[in-house]
């Protein structure tokens, strides 16, 4: 529980001082495809209060079990959050995204986003 609180507490200083958060639930993938695990990012004010940040990310935890990762970045006053999988094989990456409907996935190898 503590390294959970930890976790979350240096996600949302990120939030605050760089603009961004990455959290991680299994090893950092160095290959492979990030596929968003839900078709919409979730948004919060950029100003949004620490307990209710820890809340919307314990949440999204739940909602989305396949999810190996959370990030989140700023944009204008508001905070998008979105969980992420991790997928291995290519074509699985695409026929996720195209069930989810999301247009893009990222190719963690080379860097780059893949429309759908």
């Amino acid at each position: 529980m503590e390294e959970t609180i930890s976790a979350l507490v240096e996600a949302y200083d990120d939030v605050m001082v760089r603009g961004q958060f990455s959290l991680w639930f299994e090893d950092t993938a160095d290959s492979g495809y990030a596929v968003q695990a839900t078709p919409r990012m979730w948004a919060l004010p950029l100003d949004v209060p620490f307990d209710i940040f820890a809340g919307a990310i314990q949440q999204m935890v739940i909602m989305y079990p396949d999810a190996t990762a959370i990030g989140g970045v700023s944009c204008g006053a508001h905070l998008h959050i979105e969980p992420v999988q991790f997928v291995s094989d290519r074509e699985r990456a695409v026929e996720l995204a195209r069930l989810r409907r999301i247009p893009a996935i990222y190719d963690i190898t080379t860097d780059t986003k893949i429309t759908i």
